[in-house]
């Protein structure tokens, strides 16, 4: 399509896709021939708009600049001043095989598209990078780059899919070159057109598998999909990798009987996926699904790997057959061996290799399943004459913690062919029910007896580093599950089995042990390390005692204290000694802590009225004669409750 034979074999069309661009290469004489639906006064527009847009000094042959505000699809797009306006234009240049466009630019600013199928198409292996700043008019270089300042937003608009990574139809040049997208929100596609193709966001059906899809610091939300990957579908076994990505309210949709089945509210992959430092919230497969936020069908060859990330309230929904096949409220295991291995998913056939999930460092909250197994994590489930016949997928989980799952009395957190977990916490998982739901009995089930090491599981039996107790979670009502100071699960893990960091969190040439926790603190202190996705170090809060986190321990956390005071049957948010009651230990204890935090700057709270210099537990010991302010807290636990509180609210405020 560079010269006059493309133009005479591909006809009108090729000409009226490739556009200018096209035009200008092959000459007025080669599109003049092709037809006269490609008219010359295409090409001498061409011709006159680049002599008048050549303000690039120097111009980019290998990247594209795109700006809502500002730019213009007749710019030649080769730098920030002469800019295209949208990001189809800068696409059509990317896709052609003539030129050397490996990257694409784009401003803040909302993008969509006017195709039927898909907003955006792309045919070669090209990077799209968003969140620079443009011309925003407040200065500064166009080349500042913020996600999160300078938003750059592909919408679908509910009309259509987003983005389509293909091989040209109309082409004889294949899909080549990796896929990269980097700092995109990504948000309301939909796919609906494909019979059984999903990816509301992003679907890519190259079929190279020598091709990487990479995709760094995007958000995709609001996209939905029939089937598969409400956000994204990945075919013919390529490569995904997905780092510091979020997914929310992205939805597999139930296309009704005979249509297939939901999976993967947020990711479909047919091959190899690697996601570090994602996090998954609020995402759906409906019915018959699995994966709430992402399902798998690797083969036993493939990396299936999650490292650092979060599931939060993902949800799989119930069958519509009489045998409820839905598993993996956050994560679906599946595999591709049936065609290779005959009955391979039959329990004894020990011949076939399945698929394995490696999840390290990760957090299961509140995700559910309504059909058959795995709140968090779930292998497919398949039956023979309506009795369960097996899993699929198995699950290999190190410093994981899965807490307030719900799914079947089986298997509320983890349903696997095969379970191997080390230095974890499943704890609080909750059977399926309508109303007041109850810890399931068992928390972990797999074909064979799970292989359970160093980690706290509620329901199993002692040994091998394991036990059976709460793991005293920071606040699991606010979302803080890391350990409180007294928890049990301290320095309980065992540093042999931290897996090696071979998804390189760190980009560190190091990879010999995984660095970090869940948010970035080291992971092992000395010699020891704590069970669950969070060290407790680092964790437990920089200002204990700052329930408001204002910055200061003063009256109104201590207003936060006395209104627990005497809660037993649990661990209170104040409850500082862990010992299920808030009492004058635990007043003590933020007695102890009063005032500023550390490094940071904070204003007295205003003085009663009555007082002429401000009141500390300290300077209130000492004026009492007492020698610490343990036995100050001990003197005003003596006083009745509401002696107590008049005085320390005169005193204190709050």
């Amino acid at each position: 399509r560079a010269g006059v034979q493309a133009c005479r074999r591909a006809g009108v069309q090729a000409c009226r896709r490739a556009g200018v661009q096209a035009c200008r290469r092959a000459g007025v004489q080669a599109c003049r021939r092709a037809g006269a639906n490609c008219p010359f006064i295409v090409c001498l527009a061409a011709t006159i708009v680049s002599s008048a847009h050549a303000q690039c000094s120097p111009p980019s042959t290998t990247v594209r600049f795109v700006r809502a505000d500002g730019g213009d699809d007749l710019n030649s797009g080769q730098c920030w001043e002469d800019a295209f306006e949208t990001l189809g234009k800068a696409l059509a240049d990317a896709n052609d095989a003539g030129l050397s466009v490996v990257e694409i630019r784009i401003a803040y600013g909302t993008y969509t598209g006017a195709e039927e199928n898909a907003a955006f198409v792309i045919d070669q292996g090209v990077t799209i990078k968003g969140g620079y700043r443009g011309f925003d008019g407040s200065g500064g270089s166009a080349e500042d780059r913020d996600f999160e300042l300078y938003e750059t937003v592909l919408d679908g608009e509910e009309a259509r899919r987003v983005l389509l990574a293909r091989d040209d139809p109309f082409s004889f040049d294949p899909f080549a070159g990796d896929l990269k997208l980097d700092g995109l929100t990504v948000t309301r596609g939909s796919a609906f057109a494909d019979a059984v193709l999903g990816g509301g966001a992003l679907l890519v059906t190259a079929p190279s598998t020598s091709i990487l899809i990479d995709v760094r610091d995007c958000r995709f939300t609001n996209n939905t999909a029939k089937n598969r990957g409400g956000a994204i579908q990945i075919e013919h076994a390529l490569p995904l990798v997905a780092r510091d990505c979020y997914f929310e309210d992205n939805i597999a949709l139930y296309a009704g009987p005979g249509a297939g089945r939901s999976e993967g509210g947020a990711i479909f992959a047919a091959g190899p996926l690697t996601a570090v430092q994602c996090r998954f919230m609020g995402n759906q497969a409906q019915k018959d699904g699995t994966g709430g936020a992402i399902a798998a069908g690797v083969r036993p060859e493939d990396e299936f790997r999650q490292t650092l990330c979060e599931f939060w309230g993902n949800t799989v929904g119930s069958s519509t057959s009489s045998h409820p096949v839905a598993s993996g409220g956050a994560v679906g295991v599946m595999d591709n061996c049936d065609d290779e291995c005959e009955e391979c998913h039959e329990p004894e056939n020990t011949e076939c290799a399945h698929a394995t999930l490696e999840a390290t460092g990760c957090l299961f909250v509140e995700n559910v399943c309504l059909g058959n197994g795995g709140g968090a994590i779930g292998g497919f489930i398949a039956y023979t004459e309506g009795a369960l016949a097996t899993d699929r997928g198995a699950a290999v989980l190190r410093q994981c913690t899965f807490a307030n799952n719900s799914g079947p009395d089986d298997g509320c957190a983890i349903a696997c062919r095969t379970v191997d977990m080390g230095n974890s916490i499943a704890y609080f998982n909750l059977e399926v029910a309508e109303e007041d739901p109850e810890v399931c009995a068992e928390q972990v089930i797999a074909n064979t007896t799970p292989t359970i090491a160093y980690s706290c599981v509620q329901g199993i039996s002692a040994g091998n580093g394991n036990f059976d107790e709460d793991p005293v979670f920071e606040d699991p009502a606010e979302g803080k599950y890391w350990l409180k100071e007294c928890s049990p699960a301290i320095n309980a893990g065992h540093p042999d089995l931290i897996p090696d960091d071979v998804t390189n969190v760190d980009n560190d040439p190091q990879t010999d042990e995984l660095p970090w926790d869940l948010i970035e603190t080291a992971r092992v202190k000395g010699i020891e390390v704590d069970m669950g996705a969070y060290e407790q170090v680092g964790h437990w809060d920089d200002c204990p005692g700052d329930f408001d986190d204002s910055g200061e321990v003063d009256g109104e956390d201590l207003g936060t204290l006395l209104g627990e005071w005497g809660v037993g049957g649990g661990y209170g948010f104040a409850d500082f000694s862990c010992d299920g009651v808030v009492d004058g230990e635990d007043l003590g204890s933020l007695l102890g802590y009063w005032g500023c935090c550390k490094g940071v700057e904070c204003e007295e709270d205003p003085l009663p009225e009555n007082m002429s210099e401000p009141m500390t537990p300290q300077a209130l010991m000492e004026e009492l004669g007492l020698e610490s302010i343990e036995e100050l807290a001990a003197w005003l636990a003596s006083l009745d409750f509401e002696t107590m509180c008049a005085l320390l609210e005169g005193l204190f405020g709050g």
